[in-house]
């Protein structure tokens, strides 16, 4: 009977090494022989018959041949040693549950593949979000005693954390990205953010029925100060209700865009709008001759008028009556002849005196206005002196214009004395666009 000597392994030496059909082996570590059939790496084992594995102890790299069945069991799984928080941080090998220590913040973890492992924190650090480390929500995360992060290494040192728990229960999107709302708010009202941060939604204090669901127009509504900005500002002629037409008058307000100051809207008068408008630059489109009394009503497009008022002329004689006063509504006064002076008008001119009768066999000649035998005086005769003109009151009128006016001409002086009878006064009115 022949011998033969069987060569001697460590295990790390036959698991590396694939037996010939009917070689044998002695595995030193494992005190055990195994054989070969030219197929199994490491050899076949001979202390148990072929037939299913009884544990996987000593196989150091088991492949399964399909999927695994539990039977009804759990597969339990392992704390490891502590880490120490480093960059990059070691995931260690003899475990799935890692506490780590320190306050070292890191962006990569060195780790093998398809590996699933918990990481429970037991301080403060970072662990930056990119290309090795995905986090969800893609923000960098902090955290604090207690945290735990659910991981899984996609390739070697690469790990999506699956979940994040946090072990105060919040979320882990900071606040600077976060909307929030109120702690508290009263129902239906509006909610408007916060004008420091923009993420904060607060209660507005308006309650939605307080904003009418006709967006056409709005109504009774009040603005204080200037309306400031840089947006076009548009009116809609429907947004504007309840209004009856009227004439626009010098001291109306309107709204304008001041270029001295970024064009913001503000308020000015149409006096001021007139003001700016040059004298020739108008045209002559009405005049109107008052020889009685009336009412002048303002010709459509007038911005401004002349107006030319004369009073009546004096009686002449000696106890002669006055000549009666003209005016133009409240703005200016031609006094009659021996009545005082005119007044009112951007030029107030006084008619001239009559003439002083020396010779009774003579006429003396009442005084004139300036339109000559308008508001003349009346003649003196029988030494008795003439009468005076009427007073004359020139205005141009550009505000405080109605859309008419009362006009009054003044009658020529009669009934008193000796002498002859003054003329009537005149308002002559032309109106200019």
């Amino acid at each position: 009977m022949a011998l033969y000597t069987i060569p001697k392994v460590t295990t790390a030496e036959r698991i590396g090494y694939t037996p010939i059909k009917a070689e044998h082996i002695y595995d030193t570590d494992l005190n055990k022989v195994f054989y070969g059939d030219g197929v199994t790496v490491g050899g076949i084992d001979l202390t148990g018959p072929p037939g299913p594995l009884s544990n996987i102890v000593e196989d150091l790299t088991p492949q399964l041949g399909g999927f695994l069945d539990p039977n009804g069991n759990f597969i339990g799984l392992n704390k490891g040693a502590d880490l120490v928080s480093a960059s990059p941080l070691v995931i260690g090998t003899d475990g799935d549950y890692f506490d780590v220590t320190g306050t070292t913040n890191f962006a990569v973890m060195t780790v093998t593949i398809n590996r699933f492992f918990v990481l429970r924190f037991d301080d403060v650090l970072t662990v930056t979000n990119g290309g090795s480390i995905e986090i969800p929500g893609g923000v960098n995360f902090t955290t604090a005693a207690g945290d735990h992060l659910l991981c899984f290494s996609i390739s070697a040192n690469t790990v999506r954390i699956v979940n994040i728990t946090k072990a105060d229960g919040t979320s882990i999107i900071p606040l600077e990205n976060a909307v929030i709302g109120p702690a508290s708010a009263v129902d239906e009202n509006i909610a408007i953010f916060d004008d420091t941060t923009g993420k904060l939604i607060k209660d507005g204090g308006i309650n939605k029925s307080a904003i009418t669901a006709n967006t056409a127009k709005i109504t009774n509504a009040t603005h204080t100060g200037e309306v400031t900005g840089s947006t076009d500002l548009t009116l809609n002629k429907t947004a504007i209700s309840n209004q009856s037409d009227v004439s626009m008058v010098a001291t109306d307000l309107v709204l304008f865009g001041d270029s001295s100051d970024s064009d913001n809207l503000k308020k000015g008068a149409v006096q001021d709008i007139l003001d700016l408008v040059p004298a020739s630059s108008g045209g002559l489109i009405n005049i109107e001759y008052f020889t009685s009394s009336g009412t002048w009503n303002k010709p459509g497009g007038t911005i401004k008028v002349e107006v030319t008022v004369i009073g009546g002329g004096e009686e002449g004689g000696p106890t002669g009556v006055a000549g009666g006063n003209s005016s133009f509504g409240s703005h200016c006064t031609g006094t009659g002849g021996g009545a005082g002076s005119p007044s009112g008008g951007d030029a107030n001119i006084i008619g001239s005196p009559g003439a002083i009768n020396s010779a009774s066999a003579l006429q003396a000649q009442g005084g004139s206005s300036v339109l000559g035998a308008i508001g003349h005086g009346g003649l003196g005769s029988n030494s008795n002196n003439a009468g005076d003109g009427g007073g004359t009151a020139l205005k141009f009128i550009t505000s405080g214009l109605g859309s008419s006016e009362t006009v009054t001409v003044g009658d020529g002086g009669t009934g008193g004395g000796a002498g002859g009878p003054g003329t009537k006064g005149i308002v002559i009115v032309k109106s200019y666009n």
